[in-house]
């Protein structure tokens, strides 16, 4: 059991069209807050892909990660 199983009931599935697959566009996207809201929660490590913190803002995610 994974420590993210808990969180099952919070998920939600955003179907969205991007120009690009950059971590930071996705998430403005999808969440609907500001680009400089999601930096600022990337600077304090919050941000994390698969359990893991992002090595920076402008990584493009592969479809397989998602």
């Amino acid at each position: 059991m994974s420590e993210f199983d808990d969180d099952v009931d919070k998920q939600k599935i955003a179907k969205i069209k991007v120009q690009s697959l950059r971590a930071d566009l996705l998430l403005k996207v999808a969440l609907g807050i500001a680009r400089n809201k999601i930096e600022a929660s990337f600077y304090e490590g919050k941000i994390r892909l698969n359990g893991k913190k992002l090595s920076k803002k402008s990584v493009h995610v592969s479809l397989w990660a998602i």
